[in-house]
């Protein structure tokens, strides 16, 4: 029906003209975009260069430890890779994404997130991490305490391999340095171990789990060590809702796999990387986490995982050495397009279209 009106509305000599017009545009309006500062740009800068003052401090407080930094594996000294295997290591890991989510412009992106959601100065978010990317972990406070947010942290020990898995140089242990340089006050609100179970079951070493007890007991900070992963899922939500109290918490971030925040289910699998709005996926099983938890609450998510997928979608480079200066990266600026330009080739592809519908009922007139 529609072929039959296009046969006696418009000519084919006009759709080809239209249709040459429209492919001039796109390559023309492909070469005069331009970039432009992000409207959160000056907020990235400043927690992109909190997180590198931050990688400083890490770097100073790990090599008078006694660690040398192995420049095959840290090759940018950000302090923030550690080893193959160690007791606290739960279950494989990447190198190289390791090193990619040490680049302070993940401060930016996350700032970029949060710009979406609209947060403001005291809204409350709740974070979830393991200790697979500490990078990430200081990306979000980096970001969170740049953009003056209300964080509440739970942490699981367990770390993949070369994440935080030095048992006397977790990121609790990084944490408590930046906190006495004062580059970062945000203070864990509670642990777990992380791993299977959330209880750091099945480890790759038999009876490391008295590590794990070890650095709960000099932590000083609460432990969540249930008999079940439904019952550990369940305690952190009470944990943040205790947290939030009579506000709604505006973001839930979770950054590596845990099982209680990333879920241990296959609906798992199906949650996008980067900020997912609530509406995408609506399941309120316990064993799926608290991604799907907040989901099903309708609090948006942030979930850090995949991590070379989500740099390069997010124009933020995948392992450089060195790592590139603030604000360089394209996480710092959008794209647009003159739209003036836009509008007067709308015009030049339409004026044809128009002209033969006009000239054809002139002629049956006439006639």
């Amino acid at each position: 029906m529609f072929t039959n009106w296009i046969k006696g509305k418009i000519n084919i000599k006009t759709i080809v003209i239209s249709s040459l017009i429209a492919v001039s545009a796109l390559l023309i309006l492909s070469f005069s975009n331009y970039r432009t500062e992000h409207p959160s740009f000056d907020k990235q800068i400043k927690a992109a260069q909190k997180m590198k003052k931050a990688e400083n401090i890490l770097y100073e407080e790990k090599t008078a430890l006694g660690y040398q930094i192995d420049s095959s594996l840290d090759p940018n000294r950000t302090a923030l890779i550690g080893k193959e295997y160690t007791k606290i290591t739960t279950t494989l890991g990447d190198l190289k994404a390791k090193r990619t989510a040490a680049n302070p412009d993940f401060a930016a992106l996350i700032v970029k997130y949060f710009y979406q959601l609209d947060l403001k100065k005291g809204d409350k978010i709740a974070v979830g991490a393991s200790g697979s990317f500490p990078g990430l972990i200081l990306a979000v406070l980096s970001a969170a305490e740049i953009m003056e947010l209300d964080v509440s942290l739970i942490y699981s020990i367990g770390a993949s391999m070369y994440g935080a898995n030095i048992p006397d140089f977790t990121f609790i242990d990084m944490l408590k340095y930046l906190r006495q340089h004062n580059i970062i006050s945000t203070e864990i609100t509670a642990l777990s171990f992380g791993g299977d179970n959330d209880r750091a079951d099945n480890l790759f070493f038999i009876d490391d789990k008295k590590t794990f007890f070890d650095i709960a007991d000099r932590s000083n900070i609460p432990l969540i060590y249930e008999d079940t992963l439904s019952e550990s899922i369940h305690k952190r939500i009470d944990i943040f809702s205790d947290f939030s109290k009579n506000d709604k918490i505006k973001c839930f971030i979770n950054i590596g796999g845990a099982s209680a925040n990333f879920g241990s289910t296959s609906s798992s699998v199906k949650f996008n990387n980067g900020l997912t709005i609530p509406g995408h996926l609506n399941t309120e099983y316990a064993e799926n986490g608290l991604i799907s938890y907040y989901l099903s609450k309708n609090i948006p998510v942030i979930h850090l995982l995949n991590i070379e997928n989500l740099a390069h979608k997010s124009g933020i480079q995948v392992d450089p050495v060195p790592l590139p200066k603030p604000g360089k990266s394209d996480v710092y600026y959008i794209v647009k397009y003159n739209k003036t330009l836009i509008k007067f080739f709308l015009l030049l592809i339409a004026l044809p279209l128009i002209f033969s519908i006009i000239s054809g009922k002139l002629k049956k007139e006439v006639k």
